[in-house]
């Protein structure tokens, strides 16, 4: 649980460098993500969904520190897109149609 904690501080460090509306929308997501995938209640749930989870948080985190990498305002790819479950799909709208 520590690493995971190391990561959650590292990723609202990194965020404190977008602008304020992005900075809010990515801290609320990252706390909600955090907390589901921390403490599943999912009885199906497997150690490997966390190593998915953690992976990708990490990855994350290394683009966003990496300058050249455009972290937000860019298209998903249909790879992207097709990976992602009905609730991720749902959340995915929703920022859409949150006012920026």
């Amino acid at each position: 649980m520590n690493s995971a904690l190391v990561l959650y501080r590292s990723i609202l460090k990194l965020h404190k460098g977008l602008p304020k509306n992005l900075r809010d929308l990515g801290d609320k997501y990252l706390r909600q993500e955090f907390k589901s995938h921390l403490y599943p209640k999912a009885e199906n749930f497997k150690y490997t969904h966390y190593e998915t989870f953690f992976k990708s948080w990490e990855k994350y985190l290394d683009d966003m520190k990496n300058p050249e990498v455009k972290m937000y305002g860019r298209q998903l790819s249909n790879e992207q897109l097709g990976a992602m479950t009905a609730d991720q799909k749902k959340t995915l709208n929703s920022f859409k149609s949150t006012k920026l």
